[in-house]
């Protein structure tokens, strides 16, 4: 018991030596997340500053976009343009002078006071055009189709066109346009024209270029398509762009970002009534310049701190946990499948009740798994015997049920004097008897049709106006299935569907692959089923192999086949009845296809 009591005790003191090293650590890691914890307010405290000053932005760009569309509503408050557009010229010269008129107009009141508005178009009778620029927009082709010309039709509000890049030759700007609808005076619903203003970014530019940036610092404007509008960078020339817009939008706008090594506090704010978004890119070094030294300080500390702990850890760790990772060397032993290794003792008293458990355990394991495969042993070879005996009982049930039918014609044949007929079925008899001989094994598709070929003309010999046909694909005539399979199908169409039925009767044999599977169709014409007697035919297949005699007379064949299917092929083989009374019957069966290792052959055109 003292013994015991020693181990216990040593096991606190090794205990209380790792919670004061965890106490230390808590020191330093306190400190630490002090440390953080005044950073993160800091830039905090800068990100809302700087969101503020971007919404402040984003309002100036907002108004000033809304000043360019309170512009193409000028033309209203000049009656003579407004009568211009909605009178109709009489003549060349009447429409020569209104064209003056209204560029001139177009030109005075926006083009020549605003440098920034580059091109105005008034879209009505026809196109009146006041620009600065030689480059002009080609409104020869169908403008009216275009979304925006479409949608300034459809609102009384200003449209706005998002930026673009217009090229031609070495002539390359940057642009974004504004269009409003030109409704009559006189009546609001008819509608004079389109005006449309063409606009760069210089008017922009002058409101944010006094915007005053930090070190490492970026203010941008961008649209929908990540093109940029306007761009004031201190950026790092390294420093791709696009990996900044990506980031914002691979996530919802985040308020950092990592962008060539370094962080970056990303504030986004969307200007109204446009696709345009105001981006502020500030580096957190740039913030952090004043507190860097106590930073870099308490982080030297605090690596000294973590360094000295994991030293005194690792020599705690090594002696404390040596037992274990024995016991946990015997465990994985065991794991592998070596149920006689052995945890030894050892000199913590919870460590040695621990092994002691484990051996035990190992010891009741192997006992067990003993057990199981005597047990397991036993019951597959009792399976395999009744599984052995079924089948045997299912092949020895087919064989008189068949032998008595074909017999029973042969001896009709007989009696009516019919000897070359006799003979034939003579001849066909030889060949079903031999295929009864090979009942208890698998045979070809070529062979089994064969037998029922045999069977059909010994029917035939009874029934005059019995017709039959065969069909086989060729790629399974030297595919396997069991013996006495398709014949049985064939008894029952001929029994219980032909010979009740008055008149010609007809059976139709095909047997095609699909996919990896052989499908056998038997369909006859004769008197068929109603609803109620084939759902009690369907229910007699469902009976289980050991209770055969549960089945109707009249679906022992079917039966007989479902259950050696069964057997041989479990849940792929699949028997399936159509019957309509006074129209037919068609029994299908779906097995897997059986022709060696190769592929299914394919047939020569």
């Amino acid at each position: 018991m003292k013994h015991r009591r020693e181990k216990r005790y040593q096991l606190k003191a090794r205990l209380l030596a790792v919670i004061s090293l965890l106490v230390f650590s808590s020191v330093v890691l306190v400190s630490t997340l002090g440390f953080m914890r005044y950073s993160e307010d800091l830039l905090d405290q800068t990100a809302t500053q700087t969101q503020q000053l971007i919404e402040q932005i984003a309002l100036n760009t907002g108004n000033y976009i809304n000043e360019l569309s309170r512009l193409c509503m000028s033309p209203y408050y000049n009656e003579q343009i407004m009568r211009l557009l909605a009178t109709a010229p009489e003549s060349s010269t009447e429409q020569l002078e209104k064209r003056r008129t209204i560029e001139n107009y177009l030109s005075e009141v926006m083009t020549i006071p605003r440098k920034d508005i580059l091109r105005v178009y008034i879209l009505a009778d026809e196109v009146y055009t006041s620009t600065r620029t030689s480059h002009t927009l080609d409104f020869s082709a169908d403008y009216k189709s275009e979304g925006w010309y479409q949608e300034a039709l459809g609102t009384s509000k200003t449209v706005f066109i998002p930026a673009r890049i217009e090229r031609d030759g070495a002539y390359s700007i940057t642009i974004f346009s504004m269009a409003q609808r030109l409704r009559s005076l006189s009546n609001s619903s008819e509608t004079l024209g389109v005006i449309r203003a063409d606009a760069n970014y210089s008017g922009i530019k002058d409101v944010l270029d006094d915007v005053q940036l930090l070190k490492k610092s970026a203010l941008f404007i961008i649209d929908s398509a990540n093109s940029i509008i306007y761009q004031h960078s201190g950026l790092p020339s390294g420093l791709s762009t696009t990996d900044l817009f990506l980031s914002i939008i691979s996530g919802s706008a985040p308020a950092r970002v990592s962008l060539g090594g370094e962080w970056y506090i990303v504030n986004t704010q969307s200007v109204k009534d446009t696709d345009w978004t105001v981006i502020a890119v500030t580096a957190q070094a740039s913030l952090m310049q004043n507190v860097s030294s106590a930073r870099n300080f308490t982080i030297l500390l605090a690596f000294f701190c973590a360094g000295l702990g994991l030293f005194v850890s690792i020599l705690f760790v090594r002696s404390f946990l040596k037992p274990i990772y024995e016991t946990v060397d015997v465990m994985r032993e065991a794991q592998g499948g070596d149920l006689s290794v052995r945890a030894r003792s050892n000199r913590a008293e919870e460590i040695d009740y621990v092994n002691r458990s484990f051996n035990e355990l190992l010891c009741r394991i192997s006992e067990m798994m003993e057990r199981e495969v005597q047990l397991t042993k036993e019951k597959y070879e009792a399976e395999f015997l009744q599984k052995v005996a079924q089948y045997d009982a299912l092949y020895n049930q087919i064989r008189p049920h068949f032998l008595f039918n074909t017999l029973s014609t042969v001896s009709l044949l007989i009696k009516s004097k019919r000897y070359p007929d006799a003979v034939r079925s003579i001849e066909d008899l030889s060949v079903l008897l031999r295929g009864m001989v090979n009942a208890d094994r698998d045979i070809t598709f070529s062979a089994e049709l064969k037998i029922a070929e045999c069977y059909l003309s010994l029917q035939e010999q009874r029934h005059d106006c019995l017709h039959y046909r065969i069909d086989l694909d060729p790629r399974l005539a030297e595919c396997k299935l069991p013996a006495l399979t398709i014949q049985p199908i064939v008894e029952n169409a001929i029994i219980h569907g032909c010979e009740p039925r008055i008149g010609s009767s007809h059976i139709q044999i095909s047997v095609r692959a699909e996919g990896g599977d052989a499908v056998v169709s038997v369909s006859d014409d004769g008197i068929g089923m109603d609803e109620p007697q084939l759902q009690s035919l369907l229910d007699a297949i469902c009976v289980s192999a050991s209770h055969p005699r549960q089945a109707e007379t009249r679906s022992v064949g079917l039966i007989n086949i479902a259950q050696r299917l069964k057997l041989r092929y479990g849940a792929r083989a699949v028997i399936s009845i159509v019957s309509e009374k006074a129209v037919g019957t068609t029994v299908t069966l779906r097995i897997p296809i059986e022709c060696g290792d190769g592929p299914l052959p394919v047939p020569a055109p």
